[in-house]
């Protein structure tokens, strides 16, 4: 209730809704002050403005929390999502907006009659309530009404009427041509920072940390995700472990469907099961993954979708999405997904990405048999299970095809004459084996402190998902160079000491 005495009065559902939508609303500040600054320039300096990112990403409600707080504004919200946006239904989507009350004899007029006909309205209006703001959202469900607005609609427009546009996908080329080229200003939103996922993950009553690292790590600062994920993370009768199977399946689906609109349909869903194998990829290692030719148009139109992103002379997907696709892949297709991990490490096999050079490492390392000494004992040096274990992380995307290490590395599924240490590996074979270890490994530094929790990140990021050179991973991790080389060693030191621990090792 708000107001006071006989002021009171009973909020409607939307206001309530508007306010919870309000309360969660975090991590967009910097994109909402370039809106209102977008909004005070004056019609010389005129702008369009084009928002675009991941499905899921928060462009809508950024949209929706920069119309809340100019409310005093005249806005019209066009939506995409709603219904789909063609000369005809936007046309008439603006008539209401504008009250309808010039649309006698609508029927009776053609397409440019009306369209002359909703631009003078359109002006006169925003010459008494200037500026009026006109937002289209979700245009990647209208793609083919970008000619018409940039041609026939907006040139027509008083500079005093503001445009906003939203989208999954970066503008065509079209818009980059005459005078357009500068005039759009691109919004390209990212994923939330770390503070502001922990920051809406307490909003939703999320507090736990080894529960809210978990969420992370699935949702990777991408608001839908992390919506999903508050949604059934324990504090709402859900599961008390994010990481429980049903779940993650489950909430994976959800994402896939929801995030990656339009890529079920082939060749692209091929394409994202490839392309997911890989750290970086190009149209021919992703060929050599298929087994087929690939039309140049489709791979083209594929490295334009919002979740890939031009790096080092090829491309890659964005983490979050690429751990999404190889689990669905890995549980929709197993046996696709078999096929196509080996046919990726033969595709790389010749390349920098497996040589070493990646992660600016010797993948050879030291003598193998000096490492393999004495770890079927019960006592076993560190430094060597350590340099055993780095040299495993550094070839751990082709475990299969390195005999001679999986032979040095056996002692540690079998100790003492055959008997298992912590895994058996017949079921899995010695590379699964040594994966399971691994993982084992690295959830309990993942339930660690802070330390232990960037540890577990390095790790992750620079040997099991291989995201790309150290340097990258630094970025990725938000670390100055120096101090992640410096986390770099305890981290690969900290994974031995809790390998050992799964081993039940004396060290």
């Amino acid at each position: 209730m708000e107001g006071n005495g006989s002021d009171m009065r009973v909020r409607t559902i939307k206001e309530v809704l508007e306010a919870e939508e309000s309360r969660l609303f975090v991590g967009r500040q910097a994109e909402l002050n370039e809106l209102e600054n977008w909004l005070a320039a004056r019609d010389e300096s005129w702008r369009l403005v084009y928002i675009h990112g991941l499905g899921g990403i928060g462009k809508s409600a950024l949209l929706k929390m920069f119309m809340r707080r100019n409310s005093d504004r005249t806005f019209i919200h066009l939506d995409g999502s709603r219904n789909s946006l063609n000369p005809a239904s936007l046309l008439t989507h603006i008539d209401c907006c504008l009250g309808g009350q010039e649309n006698s004899g609508e029927g009776e007029k053609d397409e440019q009659e009306r369209l002359a006909d909703i631009i003078n309205r359109l002006n006169r209006q925003a010459e008494r309530k200037s500026p009026l703001i006109l937002l289209m959202d979700t245009l990647e469900e209208s793609a083919s009404i970008e000619d018409w607005l940039r041609q026939r609609l907006l040139p027509s427009l008083s500079s005093s009427i503001r445009v906003v546009m939203a989208g999954r996908f970066p503008l065509g080329d079209a818009w980059g041509r005459s005078g357009w080229s500068s005039a759009i200003h691109s919004i390209h939103l990212q994923p939330l920072s770390r503070r502001a996922a922990d920051e809406y993950m307490a909003a939703r009553g999320c507090l736990d940390p080894g529960l809210r690292l978990r969420i992370k790590k699935i949702a990777g600062g991408i608001p839908l995700a992390l919506s999903l994920a508050c949604a059934a993370g324990g504090f709402a009768g859900g599961p008390q472990n994010v990481s429980d199977e049903w779940w993650l399946s489950d909430t994976i689906g959800i994402l896939m469907k929801s995030v990656l609109t339009g890529m079920r349909e082939e060749p692209y869903q091929t394409m994202l099961d490839a392309a997911c194998m890989l750290w970086k990829f190009d149209q021919q290692t992703v060929e050599r993954i298929v087994g087929r030719t690939l039309d140049d148009a489709h791979f083209h139109a594929f490295c334009r979708m919002p979740f890939v992103v031009k790096f080092g002379g090829g491309w890659r997907l964005d983490d979050t999405v690429r751990y999404w696709a190889e689990y669905d892949l890995r549980k929709r297709k197993p046996e696709t997904y078999e096929a196509y991990r080996l046919r990726a490490d033969s595709a790389w096999e010749d390349t920098s990405v497996w040589s070493g050079k990646a992660l600016d490492c010797d993948p050879t390392g030291p003598p193998l048999e000096a490492a393999a000494e004495s770890v079927g004992t019960v006592v076993l040096p560190l430094e060597r299970l350590e340099r055993l274990v780095k040299q495993l992380l550094q070839q751990y995307g082709r475990l299969e095809k390195s005999a001679e290490l999986l032979s040095a590395a056996e002692p540690l599924l079998k100790r003492d004459g055959g008997e298992a240490a912590a895994l058996k590996p017949e079921p899995v074979g010695m590379a699964g084996g040594i994966r399971l270890l691994f993982e084992q490994a690295l959830r309990q530094l993942e339930e660690g402190g802070a330390s232990e929790n960037l540890y577990a990140d390095i790790v992750r990021h620079a040997y099991i998902r291989r995201i790309g050179t150290h340097e990258a991973v630094a970025e990725r991790l938000g670390l100055p160079t120096r101090s992640y080389y410096r986390s770099l060693h305890k981290a690969v030191e900290q994974f031995t000491l809790n390998v050992a621990r799964t081993l039940k090792m004396e060290t």
